[in-house]
């Protein structure tokens, strides 16, 4: 159950991300991109995701929002599903 709400709430971010601008989705994937990027070396450098997260949502949303953190979170670790996936593709398993 939880797979098939993961796989719908994913295939509706990718719906809203290709209606944005082609100029802000690249913005957004660049800075997902390194995100992503900077929580693979966790281990070393400590900003995890939800680290990551939890720094990133105040300074770009002037508030602590428990929603925010998870979304922000979720493009981080799923960045490559999210926007670099390509359409047809969009039926991967999301574990």
């Amino acid at each position: 159950m939880i797979r098939c709400d993961k796989r719908s709430r994913f295939s509706a971010y990718r719906q809203l991300l290709r209606k944005l601008p082609d100029d802000n989705r690249a913005t957004l994937s660049a800075l997902f991109g390194h995100f992503y990027l900077v929580q693979l070396f966790s281990q070393d450098n400590k900003m995890s995701a939800q680290n990551l997260a939890l720094v990133l949502v105040p300074s770009l949303f002037q508030t602590l929002n428990q929603d925010l953190i998870h979304l922000t979170r979720e493009f981080i670790i799923h960045h490559t599903l999210l926007f670099l996936t390509p359409e047809e593709e969009e039926d991967v398993t999301v574990l």
